[in-house]
């Protein structure tokens, strides 16, 4: 005589494990459509990760990322609410990195570009983010202080020279 064993159910994720697992798949979607460049349907995505998860790490990224789209596209105002609100938020370096390099654009804080040098420990990288920085003070009128930063910089490093000459050439030209 055999015993019948009801059948084996797979066991449920847990709800807590099913809801990240819906927010990374909702954010990996509107990601795809950004590879793809389909602009508008990422938009979508990512404001729906906002709305239907809010507050989540998920969320806090879906909003850099349409902080940062609103930037490219010169919607100040609205890039300037979404990177407020989610670059000190968002789990990456890179992203905070730079988050706070638009934001002293936005803002015209260059305190947010040595936020954004605490990010990185790539020489050629904070390189760039100080000659950024000092190209922001020069157009602030501080002309001493964008060329004490400039003077500052390694340039045996041919990493960003070009650059650095441009923006020396502007600080020279306006001082």
């Amino acid at each position: 005589l055999m015993i019948r064993r009801p059948p084996r159910s797979t066991p449920k994720p847990s709800s807590a494990a099913s809801d990240v697992y819906k927010r990374q798949t909702a954010l990996s979607n509107a990601m795809m459509y950004f590879e793809r460049g389909d602009f508008d349907n990422a938009v979508l995505q990512l404001e729906n990760v906002v709305d239907n998860y809010s507050g989540s790490k998920a969320a806090h990224q879906a909003k850099f990322y349409l902080g940062r789209t609103a930037f490219i596209n010169g919607n100040n105002d609205k890039a300037l609410v979404f990177l407020s609100e989610s670059v000190s938020k968002v789990r990456y370096d890179n992203l905070k990195k730079e988050g706070y390099i638009m934001l002293a654009e936005l803002k015209n804080d260059v305190k947010m570009f040595d936020r954004a040098m605490k990010y990185t420990s790539s020489e050629n990288e904070l390189k760039y983010i100080s000659i950024l920085k000092a190209k922001k003070l020069a157009q602030n009128g501080q002309i001493d202080r964008a060329t004490i930063i400039l003077d500052s910089l390694n340039t045996d490093n041919p990493v960003y020279n070009d650059f650095f000459e441009e923006v020396y050439g502007y600080v020279l030209s306006i001082s």
